[in-house]
């Protein structure tokens, strides 16, 4: 189940991370371009340039960004049934929000709305998880909205709170098209969390499944459990 780490060596483009969209280059793991599309204005203006690493620190296993297919590839993908449905990004993307503490350092100029202009920060998972319980609902909420914005709307159709609506719902009946697969994420700081990808409703349990073990494997949520009870 492990998630191999793997440095690009030279990739030009379009580049997302769900925040915001880079025109540019990543050569030996560093990012260089120009913010072409934005979400948050006030923290990164539109047009400006940026020199990221691809990954925030060396025990990340997950870039910051992800390429953005080209309009030509998505053509070639949908005449070979695979532009929707990508069991790799779903399952990239699960990997990746089990471990929300490691998110919140990885964005946390967002969800805390501040940038952080931190020339060297020395890695701490402690330190990670501290920083994670102290954020509220609404924060985790816009973490994993943030996520999954990265892995694009070709696999991810949206994150909900509470419930998921009629539109987004399974489709199971006979004469009906499956194309949702809502499943519930593992949540600290909100009770009902639920991705809706696009592919079969059929691999929601198997999905469920996956986070289960995979929650269980980390031991986050253990690390969780003993700084809140530490803080009490």
């Amino acid at each position: 189940m492990a998630i191999e780490k793997v440095i690009t060596k030279f990739s030009i483009g379009t580049f997302k991370n769900g925040a915001y969209s880079v025109f540019g280059i990543v050569k030996n793991g560093v990012l260089k371009g120009i913010i072409i599309k934005t979400k948050y204005p006030i923290l990164y203006k539109k047009f400006s340039f940026i020199e990221l690493q691809e990954f925030k620190s060396e025990k990340d296993l997950f870039p910051q960004f992800l390429k953005k297919l080209n309009f030509l590839t998505k053509i070639k993908l949908f005449f070979k049934s695979e532009l929707y449905g990508n069991t790799h990004n779903a399952v990239n993307f699960m990997y990746e929000v089990c471990d929300l503490p490691s998110c919140a350092f990885r964005y946390g100029d967002f969800i805390e709305f501040s940038k952080r202009n931190v020339l060297f920060e020395k890695y701490s998972k402690i330190n990670e998880l501290s920083k994670f319980v102290n954020l509220n609902a609404q924060q985790e909420f816009e973490l994993i909205k943030i996520a999954a914005g990265k892995y694009g709307n070709n696999d991810i159709v949206n994150v909900y709170h509470d419930s998921i609506p009629l539109i987004h719902r399974a489709r199971t009946d006979l004469f009906e098209k499956d194309i949702y697969c809502p499943v519930k994420l593992y949540s600290y700081h909100n009770k009902n969390l639920f991705v809706v990808f696009r592919t079969y409703h059929l691999l929601a349990q198997i999905y469920e499944s996956y986070i289960s073990v995979s929650m269980r494997q980390s031991g986050i949520k253990e690390g969780i459990e003993k700084i809140i009870k530490k803080n009490v």
